[in-house]
């Protein structure tokens, strides 16, 4: 679940933005990131601290609809 409004978190990364990025390269960086092993194992340092549990597909798609789609 999402706690954060989208358009606010899009907006923080706006002065960071080159030129010309798009929902669909900041869609594919995602799923580069998210099929490389090292990328998936690092969080889990802060989440196993955590009570709360992490599924990097499931986190990946729901920052792929609610946040990428709107870039």
């Amino acid at each position: 679940m999402l706690l954060l409004d989208p358009n606010d978190i899009v907006a923080c990364f706006d002065p960071y933005r080159p030129d010309g990025y798009s929902s669909e390269r900041a869609t594919e960086g995602l799923h580069e990131h998210i099929a490389d092993p090292w990328f998936r194992a690092d969080p889990a340092v802060l989440v196993d601290e955590s009570p709360l549990t992490c599924d990097t597909d499931s986190a990946g798609t729901l920052v792929t609809d609610a946040v990428l789609r709107i870039v």
